[in-house]
């Protein structure tokens, strides 16, 4: 009786192995990893990867893929969500990681005997030139353990149809398509956050038609620690009024006013 093998594929040696695997797949394959990325453009190994779940599916075997989807990675998530509805559309089974928790186990379970634990993630990277090692195993306890691992993760996961779609992360000196110039917020991840209360809307819809407050200068007006409306252009500095006269700003004791407009 022949004995299960165990080797390792470093680097670029995973690629073919992985196609072969896929190729000579005939009842599931079970792929889990932090990011599928096939975005780029032109043909890479990333899309090859790709095409080949998808020969699978087309041929009748059962393909289940899990993505990772955590908020506090907001690129992986909009590439693995364009991956996902692309394998979802070719017949694959495909779910994506919680919100708040990140998924960065790298498996892939062949016919629920052979079992690929990955250091590399599906991209052009690290298919083809990152530095980079990855266990295959036939044994029966590799493959027990690995597909109780994998079903644990699955039951606990949403199918792509009860996903949001992703918004991208907010890039310094641009604006996204889904930025809003009406007082609401974003978080760290991009997603809207409109403010709360009647206070932000009614102070929104005043923006909205008055439009900001301006100087002469073409500065925002703030209102002063004297209780006077200035110009944020510098004028306002807070400074303490002689003889015991209330907080006062500079432009005020200058004009000799109290509590007047400059």
């Amino acid at each position: 009786m022949p004995t299960a093998k165990t080797i390792t594929y470093p680097d670029a040696l995973f690629f073919p192995a992985l196609m072969r695997a896929i190729e000579s797949a005939t009842s599931c394959i079970e792929v889990m990893t932090f990011i599928f990325k096939t975005s780029y453009v032109g043909e890479t190994r990333a899309r090859e990867v790709l095409q080949a779940l998808k020969a699978a599916a087309a041929r009748g075997v059962q393909v289940l893929v899990l993505l990772n989807y955590s908020r506090f990675e907001s690129g992986v998530c909009s590439e693995n969500f364009a991956t996902a509805e692309e394998l979802a559309a070719a017949g694959c089974k495909v779910k994506l990681g919680p919100r708040n928790q990140t998924v960065h186990t790298k498996m892939v379970i062949i016919d629920l005997r052979k079992v690929f634990t990955v250091s590399h993630n599906l991209t052009r990277g690290a298919l083809s030139f990152n530095r980079e090692n990855t266990v295959y195993s036939e044994t029966l306890e590799m493959a027990e353990r690995s597909i109780r691992h994998f079903n644990s993760v699955w039951r606990t996961e949403n199918f792509l149809r009860r996903c949001r779609t992703p918004r991208r992360r907010l890039r310094a000196g641009g604006h996204s398509p889904h930025q809003r110039n009406d007082g609401g917020q974003r978080d760290r991840v991009g997603i809207h956050r409109e403010p709360h209360g009647r206070g932000g809307r009614l102070r929104r819809r005043l923006r909205q038609r008055d439009g900001p407050r301006r100087c002469e200068h073409g500065r925002d007006r703030r209102r002063g620690p004297c209780g006077a409306e200035h110009s944020a252009c510098g004028t306002c500095r807070p400074d303490r009024g002689t003889g015991g006269d209330r907080l006062r700003c500079r432009a005020c004791i200058l004009a000799g006013e109290r509590g007047g407009n400059e």
